[in-house]
Order: structure tokens, then sequence, then C-alpha cells
């Protein structure tokens, strides 16, 4: 089994998809492919940095800072 795309990976290969996407020659098949791959990828990117978010929120609860996540500061 591959090992998991990291942010960055997944940020890079939307990219590379939006791309593709652009040119005119890609087919309906293979946009809707590439489509289906990007919501895919935006959708883990999405839960990734929200895990991420809310760790940062538990380790500042634990020592007992502040943070203002609207104001980000």
């Amino acid at each position: 089994m591959a090992e998991p795309l990291s942010l960055e990976e997944r940020l890079a290969r939307l990219e590379e998809i939006v791309q593709e996407l652009e040119r005119e020659e890609v087919s309906l098949e293979r946009s809707l492919a590439l489509f289906e791959e990007g919501v895919g990828l935006a959708e883990a990117a999405r839960r990734e940095l929200e895990e991420s978010r809310l760790r940062v929120k538990q380790i500042l609860e634990k020592a007992e800072l502040p943070f203002d996540w609207e104001g980000g500061a």
C-alpha cells in the first residue's frame, strides 16, 4: 500500500489537476476523473487542516494560553 500523501503533496497535485483541466484538449471522461480526484484531495487536505487546528487548540488550552481563532492571535 502506498504511503499517504502529505498536505504539500496534495496541494501540488491539486495544482497539477487545475492546470490539466484548463487545457482545452482534455476529454470529458478525463475531466471527470480529474475532478473526482481533486475533490478527494481537497477533502483530505481539509480534514488534515482541521485536525491540525484542533491539535493546536488542545495544546494551547493545556498550556492555558488564550488564542482568538477568529482574529488569529
